[in-house]
């Protein structure tokens, strides 16, 4: 399980110059089940590393049960849900919506395939065949096979070759590029067939279960090289370039237009999830505050394309990738982190939610804010308030001899003018000035604003909002959560690593990517002039 940690850095010298940054934490084995229960310890074991157990605030996970639960175990530890701040997990939890939107594009697939297609798995060695119907439970992504992942610790490789019915053309591509990739000459012989018809020769892409986007890349790519997929079958089943099939003929895949036709509607429709999907997928940039105008925007998209006639032999499947995106877009109504992060977009703030909601609806998100950043302001109430920093914009700052003398004899007036004033203010201050459209840098936005009031009590639901949008998230530290079942198993027992070793060098390996451990430096001090060229 990767844990890794999104925070706002600033230098010392420039404290309101702030950065969005991330690193890794842990990558843990998980030792036992991988229940709720013992995935929540494991994260809450990480958190007493860092001494941050106590400062976890919003949690965002793949939409799979073991999630859900652990939220709820978390729920119930003393140190992370307090009186004095309660965390409840229903109103804590946000979902992956890169995940989300895969599983609407996964179901507009599925209704695509006249049956639900089956995967035949078999070692090379012809031994040990598996048949799996991937039946996924509560929008998993996939279940493991445990009989397949014993063979994968023994090493052994997995070939995945796809059957296909009479109209599944889905299906037919799949497996046609299965039967391509598995031959050198096939290979060779389809990259000549490109090059005749004037084409780029391209590998053909195999559909990755787990790489979300990887259906509308194969059937993009197929699309792009049809004339010299259409060659290739109708001459290799003659030519002494190509080894035989098994059984089977190249003359089996051949495609209609209409069969062509009907992949192109597809690749039309998956293109609106794809970009979807891109928006959320961010380490620097903030994606939380996009949930809402991008699931919204995909439902409206996908809306009209089953209104048009283009689109009708693809309509019932459009409409049933539409209602698993009004499942999942329903279920952000349990929080109120998607519109709070929204609404703290200088760029935006609530004027999406006033011209896009009906009024119920947004006088609804306005109290939740209100609400919130109350909570947060009754928090830090007592503590003394310093002076606002001028606008980024703003060119005016005080210097030369005796501004800081002249700064200290004001300042008294400044914080008991502060202590005096209703904090909501400064919330509707914000929401009432100009939007900043446009605005390139929005962390660095917030590290100069001048209401230190919101700014401060606002720090826990900002970094929810500076976060991304795929795993846990923590309202100063920002820890993010990502499980692999038996991928990282698998690599540690062909590599023989132990997982406190293979977890060391996935930290050093983030340290050196993030800059907070340089290589050059370091070996500067073993060898002396080694890098003074470099």
């Amino acid at each position: 399980m990767a844990i890794t940690i999104h925070y706002i850095d600033a230098p010392p010298d420039k404290p309101n110059d702030w950065e969005l940054k991330s690193e890794l934490l842990g990558f843990t084995e998980i030792k036992g089940n991988h229940g709720g229960a013992n995935t929540a310890a494991t994260m809450l074991n990480v958190f007493d590393r860092y001494g941050i157990r106590s400062k976890l605030g919003w949690a965002t996970g793949d939409n799979v049960m073991v999630n859900d639960k652990a939220t709820r175990c978390i729920q119930r530890d003393p140190e992370v849900n307090r009186p004095e701040r309660p965390w409840i997990a229903r109103q804590r939890h946000g979902r992956c919506m890169e995940h989300v939107v895969h599983l609407a594009a996964k179901d507009f697939i599925e209704a695509i395939n006249p049956t639900k297609p089956k995967s035949k798995r078999t070692t090379r060695n012809g031994t040990a065949a598996i048949e799996d119907d991937e039946d996924e439970e509560d929008d998993e992504d996939w279940t493991v096979d445990w009989t397949m992942l014993d063979e994968l610790l023994e090493g052994q490789e997995i070939d995945d070759p796809v059957d296909f019915e009479a109209g599944d053309v889905v299906g037919k591509i799949l497996a046609f590029i299965n039967q391509l990739r598995s031959s050198p000459q096939a290979r060779t012989f389809f990259a000549k067939m490109c090059k005749e018809e004037g084409l780029t020769p391209l590998q053909l892409i195999k559909w990755i279960r787990t790489r979300w986007r990887s259906m509308y890349d194969l059937i993009d790519c197929a699309l792009t090289v049809k004339q010299a997929i259409n060659k290739f079958i109708l001459l290799a089943d003659s030519s002494p370039e190509v080894p035989t099939l098994n059984g089977k003929r190249y003359d089996d895949y051949k495609m209609s237009s209409d069969e062509w036709d009907m992949l192109e509607l597809v690749r039309e429709v998956l293109a609106e999830p794809r970009e979807a999907q891109s928006c959320f997928s961010s380490e620097t940039v903030p994606t939380v505050g996009k949930t809402l105008p991008i699931l919204e925007c995909l439902q409206e998209r996908w809306t009209t394309f089953a209104s048009l006639p283009k689109f009708a032999p693809v309509k019932d499947a459009i409409e049933k990738g539409l209602k698993k995106l009004r499942k999942w877009y329903k279920a952000t109504d349990a929080t109120d982190m998607y519109f709070i992060c929204l609404a703290l977009d200088p760029s935006i703030k609530l004027e999406y939610c006033k011209n896009k909601w009906d009024q119920r609806h947004y006088d609804a998100g306005r109290k939740s804010l209100e609400k919130t950043f109350d909570m947060y302001a009754s928090r830090t109430s007592s503590e003394p308030i310093e002076p606002a920093p001028p606008p980024a914009s703003s060119p005016v700052k005080r210097t030369g001899y005796g501004a800081s003398w002249l700064e200290a004899a004001i300042r008294p007036r400044v914080q008991a003018e502060a202590s005096m004033r209703d904090p909501r203010e400064e919330l509707k201050e914000y929401l009432a000035a100009p939007l900043e459209w446009g605005l390139q840098d929005p962390v660095k936005w917030w590290g100069v604003r001048a209401c230190p009031l919101i700014t401060r009590t606002s720090i826990p639901l900002l970094l929810a909002w500076l976060g991304t949008t795929s795993r846990f998230r923590d309202p100063l530290f920002h820890p993010s959560v990502h499980s692999q079942v038996g991928g990282l198993t698998s690599t540690l027992l062909r590599n023989q690593l132990t997982p406190q070793t293979f977890e060391a060098l996935q930290i050093l390996k983030s340290g050196y990517k993030h800059r907070f451990v340089d290589a050059t430096e370091e070996a500067a001090v073993h060898e002396p002039g080694a890098w003074t060229a470099a």
